[in-house]
């Protein structure tokens, strides 16, 4: 930790600016993570692979693995895109186990003002010239505003104020936006893939800890989504077979 607080310090950024959204915007995901576990009973495994995780890619961020950024795809991209693959692969077997009901539904999507936090960090790097503009509020990032709407479309929905198919349409918008973030983060990566050349690049987020949010953070908001919408298009087709199949004869009822 002090190391971290070194490294910020070290950018002319003031601590707190980047450390208590940073933070609570981790400790958010974090016990959401095993919050979900408990409720399937997997909390030990996940707490354990969870933390290794977490070790894992801090040490390779300060060992300077994820900054390779002459090999494609960036190393901290396929990191990202492991821990996605195995978000979702738990978060199927566990529906299995226990099905994502509609309050679910609503706590997961209240879940995402968690990128709040995320874009006031992002901004305070922003404005000491740690990170590029257009990773930020200030360029071509819109996360802010899922984070925002995220528990009015989660209060909604509980209230039945709107239905399965908005809450759908506001995964898609999310994710969309989520994509939107990557791909220009992706972009103003050093190297060969550089497309956003004016300013700084996008390096910060292969250093320790900043690593935690293509690795983490992200992941966390992408499995979200995929699991809601899966559960939302599952439910929407049963609800509307349910709807559109004729009544039987009363010849056919016996």
């Amino acid at each position: 930790m002090a190391w971290a607080l070194h490294s910020i310090a070290s950018m002319n950024v003031q601590v707190w600016q980047v450390m208590v959204p940073g933070a609570l915007a981790l400790a958010l995901v974090v016990l959401s993570i095993l919050a979900a576990a408990r409720r399937v009973g997997l909390v030990g495994p996940t707490a354990t692979g969870l933390a290794l995780w977490l070790a894992a890619t801090f040490a390779l961020a300060r060992w300077g693995f994820f900054q390779r950024f002459d090999v494609l795809p960036p190393r901290v991209m396929v990191a990202a895109t492991v821990a996605i693959a195995t978000g979702v692969t738990v978060m199927r077997r566990a529906a299995v186990r226990r099905p994502i009901d509609d309050t679910t539904l609503a706590v997961i999507a209240a879940l995402q003002v968690f990128r709040v936090p995320v874009e006031v960090a992002l901004h305070a790097l922003y404005v000491r010239g740690a990170i590029p503009v257009q990773m930020t509020w200030s360029g071509r990032n819109v996360d802010v505003f899922v984070g925002l709407s995220a528990p009015l479309v989660a209060y909604a929905f509980h209230r039945a104020r709107i239905g399965r198919r908005a809450l759908a349409l506001w995964h898609v918008a999310s994710f969309a936006a989520l994509v939107n973030i990557v791909a220009t983060a992706a972009l103003s990566f050093p190297g060969p893939m550089r497309h956003f050349r004016e300013g700084v690049s996008a390096a910060l987020v292969a250093t320790a800890p900043f690593v935690w949010l293509p690795t983490l953070l992200v992941p966390f908001a992408a499995v979200s989504h995929v699991v809601s919408l899966r559960a939302l298009l599952r439910g929407t087709e049963q609800t509307a077979s349910v709807v559109v199949a004729p009544p039987l004869p009363r010849a056919a009822r016996g």
